[in-house]
């Protein structure tokens, strides 16, 4: 899902590298038993970044999962931002300006990514439910959308009451939500998307994208 260091994450999304050479290929555990490859730090535009991650998981099975993933580069532009201005307050911390950015960025995931994680708990999830394959990855993802949200109310909660000698604590936190939404957003398009559209039947993905332009529109619920 950082910034040119180890990940800190939880024991559940605790990441796990094999060595390289003698035919071992480093590799990231996220969640339950999802396991992805392991690619430069987003934070680095490298590979692994969010943006990039477009190619191979919509198997050319209509927009819904492609929408998904524009998402995700739409969400790691803001969370780019996010750490530029955390870090920035964390060394002035008379920063408005930096600080205005992480509220908005804040506010950008209480309705765009609330929209996205609606996408993705109220179109895709239930259709995918009954597919024993799923089983393991929704309780991981599903587990994830909880664990971020615990994160990004602690963050509001630290942006709120921000006086000086918060800098550094505003930091903490704004790079760990930043982690674990990279984190999230790599094992959907590594492990879940591509899965889910060769498993999905194309009236179904269909469906689904009427769905998600209804929600877009205000017509469809988002919880």
């Amino acid at each position: 899902m950082a910034l040119g260091g180890p990940m800190r994450l939880q024991p559940h999304q605790r990441t796990t590298q094999g060595l390289r050479g003698r035919g071992r290929r480093p590799i990231d555990r996220t969640g339950y038993g999802i396991v992805v490859r392991r690619n430069r730090s987003p934070s680095r535009g490298g590979a692994g970044s969010v943006s990039r991650m477009a190619t191979g998981t919509t198997n050319g099975r209509g927009d819904f999962f492609a929408s998904l993933v524009q998402d995700h580069a739409r969400i790691e532009a803001r969370l780019e931002a996010l750490e530029r201005a955390a870090d920035a307050l964390s060394k002035s911390e008379s920063d408005a300006s930096a600080l205005g950015i992480i509220a908005g960025t804040l506010g950008f995931f209480s309705t765009e990514g609330a929209h996205h994680e609606a996408h993705e708990e109220l179109t895709l999830f239930p259709r995918l439910r009954p597919l024993p394959a799923f089983k393991q990855i929704l309780s991981a993802l599903e587990f994830q959308h909880r664990m971020n949200a615990d994160e990004e109310q602690k963050l509001s909660a630290c942006v709120d009451r921000f006086a000086p000698g918060d800098g550094r604590e505003l930091r903490r936190l704004a790079l760990r939500f930043a982690e674990m939404q990279r984190a999230h957003a790599m094992a959907e398009e590594r492990a879940m998307f591509p899965l889910a559209a060769s498993s999905l039947s194309p009236q179904t993905i269909a469906e689904m994208g009427r769905e998600m332009l209804d929600r877009k529109r205000g017509v469809a619920p988002i919880e």
